[in-house]
């Protein structure tokens, strides 16, 4: 019973990370919000030689930075996940996933 309501939480913390963390990009970009960021010289030439090398625009920084930032916010959530799933075993951990894919698309379906 325990082990069964825990699985439960983590089927819903499954369903808001994936409601949640994984943004349409074109979304964003049409509410967009100013940022001020201070990096290092060093990191400011390397960024730009490298959009400039392909091809890239002035206003694509803003998209490289959005990109990088919502791939590192997925690699901490990944990280989280698996902490907070530490206890469980592989097969509890799929059979978890399994349930959470067949509910989110049976929701998408109805």
């Amino acid at each position: 019973m325990y082990r069964t309501t825990r699985v439960r939480y983590h089927l819903q913390a499954l369903k808001r990370i994936s409601r949640t963390y994984v943004p349409n990009m074109g979304e964003i970009m049409s509410d967009s919000v100013r940022w001020t960021l201070t990096v290092s010289r060093d990191t400011d030439i390397t960024l730009r030689t490298f959009l400039a090398r392909s091809g890239l625009k002035k206003g694509d920084l803003s998209k490289f930075v959005e990109d990088a930032v919502h791939w590192r916010l997925m690699k901490l959530n990944i990280a989280e996940a698996r902490a907070r799933n530490s206890h469980l075993t592989p097969g509890e951990v799929s059979q978890a996933v399994d349930q959470a894919l067949r509910e989110v698309r049976a929701e998408r379906t109805a």
